[in-house]
């Protein structure tokens, strides 16, 4: 099972789920304050995304929202979108409410026939390496950590 975190720029315009329609058909594991939810496949156990914030459904023209053209005119779609909520805490002693959005997407489910170029992103500098492993290190763009992947 594998996992390489995709985060939107901004989550809630930059991600929608277009299945299911009812997140409660994923499995959700909480995690951070039981803030962030960590959806699962309940047939499979793969872990597709991670979200930080409120569920939100709506209508949208899906090709549209992709910035293509429609095929056949408009085609309103039930979709799934997440929006910020808050959350407190501690800084510098005192209690502090923010707003609060995460979303991570798991890239090594997206759909077949999606087009990710990661040596691009890799030469953009769009992909960031941690230090998962040690915790010693600090977030890098030039190569991973022992191992970690390109």
């Amino acid at each position: 099972m594998g996992f390489f975190h995709c985060r939107p720029i901004s989550p809630e315009n930059d991600f929608i789920l277009t299945s299911p329609t009812n997140i409660e058909e994923l499995g959700d594991y909480r995690v951070f304050s039981k803030k962030n939810g960590w959806y699962f496949c309940k047939k499979c156990g793969v872990r597709v995304f991670g979200v930080g914030g409120l569920w939100e459904p709506m209508h949208v023209d899906v090709e549209q929202w992709a910035g293509e053209k429609s095929k056949g005119g408009a085609k309103q779609q039930l979709v799934m979108r997440s929006k910020p909520t808050t959350r407190t805490r501690e800084v510098s002693g005192e209690e502090v409410t923010e707003p609060y959005h995460y979303v991570s997407v798991n890239a090594v489910t997206l759909e077949p026939g999606e087009e990710i170029d990661l040596r691009m992103w890799h030469d953009k500098g769009w992909i960031v390496y941690m230090d998962c492993r040690e915790r010693t290190g600090k977030p890098r763009v030039e190569k991973p950590y022992d191992g970690g992947m390109y």
